[in-house]
């Protein structure tokens, strides 16, 4: 049996999410998963008793995780109810309209308050990486031709998770191995860019995030809070999930592993894109700047601790029409941006790069200026770095990977550039 935590590890939703493989509809899928989750759910032990890996005895964290999973098993009709809500929505779009759909979803979204999901700028203020297939029919040096297909060239847009047939957005992953895995092409055959959102423009904006907020909890937080003394109870309402917010926290979970259900196949009609192409314009009404989701894709040829890791996570930015360019230059411009230039040895070394960066961040404390565009996005980097050195690709420390020097070229990229604007 499992406990609450490994239950809402990623990887074991994945798992029960291919196990609805093979099944010709979307809606019968849906159906299909909701039993296995369910039936998974009912059936969870504590995780004093898992033998998994998220196993815990302090008993403080023992106590407050068994509460939480009483209380959603206490709520199993809740999960059933929120699964067949998605599930209607969706049948609402391929039986009846998109617009009967659209005010059923909204209706979903507003009455249980998950439209105010936004995740803070200094999350996501980070270096981020995105890729083209490598020909000579442009020139990869130029940041242009690795921003978002222009609006000349609609017409090879294709249906995307969260933007349809013909509409750009600028989707960006948090490591260049989540990239290779999103497009499917090995990485010796991509040509690459970096950017990094400036921090001052995007302060104030909203970018809606798609989570695993519990086990981000569970397993992330909760543990550190226990073992530093926290006395805490699910019975308080100042850490959330709670016991007064069980329904909205199951809403939510759910209605992310729905909105990142992997795809079976890419035909001109992709089922599992419906439902997070519909919160696409729920968001755009609501002045949102993108998404952050997790990859859909499978990391198991990685092994890493999951603590301080987000190598999986993607980030869509929407792109506002410009009549007289073929590109969103203000967009553009809100970034940072680096591509390679062919000068590149792919030899820097992970002690090369911390020393770079040690170098700007005892600079920044000698400067009286505001420097949090640039000083925000290293420490990511450098938590990053951190969180992978000891990580393994395919039986290889990550950084000797191909993936990884790449991803230390752009680190220095970032470094050299950083550093000019510190004083």
């Amino acid at each position: 049996m499992k406990c609450i935590v490994c239950f809402t590890e990623d990887e074991f939703q994945k798992k029960l999410k291919r196990r609805c493989f093979g099944i010709d509809r979307f809606e019968n899928k849906i159906t299909k998963y909701r039993d296995l989750y369910i039936d998974e759910l009912k059936h969870l032990q504590s995780v004093s008793k898992c033998s998994c890996i998220y196993r815990n005895t302090l008993p403080l964290y023992v106590e407050w995780t068994d509460d939480f999973l009483r209380n959603i098993q206490n709520n199993i009709q809740v999960v059933e109810n929120t699964f067949d809500e998605l599930r209607e929505i969706y049948l609402s779009y391929i039986s009846q309209s998109n617009k009967i759909a659209l005010d059923k979803f909204w209706t979903f979204l507003t009455n249980n308050n998950l439209l105010n999901r936004f995740e803070g700028a200094s999350s996501y203020i980070r270096l981020l990486f995105r890729a083209r297939p490598k020909d000579y029919s442009y020139d990869s040096k130029d940041i242009k031709e690795l921003f978002h297909i222009p609006f000349n060239k609609r017409q090879l847009i294709g249906n995307k998770r969260f933007s349809i047939t013909g509409q750009p957005m600028l989707y960006l992953s948090n490591s260049i191995l989540s990239v290779e895995k999103e497009l499917g092409i090995v990485v010796d055959n991509l040509a690459f860019a970096g950017f990094i959102p400036r921090y001052s423009y995007y302060d104030k904006q909203k970018v809606y995030e798609i989570k695993n907020m519990i086990f981000d909890l569970l397993y992330k937080s909760l543990p550190g809070i226990v073992q530093a003394g926290c006395q805490i109870s699910y019975f308080q309402d100042h850490i959330t999930p709670n016991y007064k917010s069980i329904i909205v926290d199951i809403k939510k979970s759910i209605l992310a592993h729905i909105l990142t259900f992997p795809t079976e196949n890419k035909d001109a009609f992709v089922s599992e894109y419906v439902l997070p192409q519909m919160i696409t314009t729920a968001l755009l009404e609501h002045y949102y700047k993108g998404i952050i989701f997790p990859s859909t894709k499978d990391f198991n040829d990685l092994t890493c601790n999951k603590i301080n890791n987000e190598h999986e996570m993607n980030i869509a930015f929407f792109v506002n029409y410009n009549k007289s360019q073929n590109i969103d230059t203000g967009l553009l411009d809100s970034y940072f941006y680096y591509t390679m230039n062919g000068s590149e040895k792919l030899n820097l070394t992970i002690q090369a790069i911390k020393k770079r960066f040690n170098s700007i961040v005892t600079k920044n404390k000698e400067s009286n200026r505001n420097n949090n565009d640039f000083i925000i996005p290293l420490i990511h980097m450098k938590k990053q770095i951190d969180s992978l050195t000891k990580s393994k690709l395919n039986c290889q420390d990550y950084y000797d990977s191909k993936c990884g020097k790449i991803e230390l070229e752009f680190y220095m990229k970032m470094a050299v550039e950083l550093d000019k604007y510190i004083h």
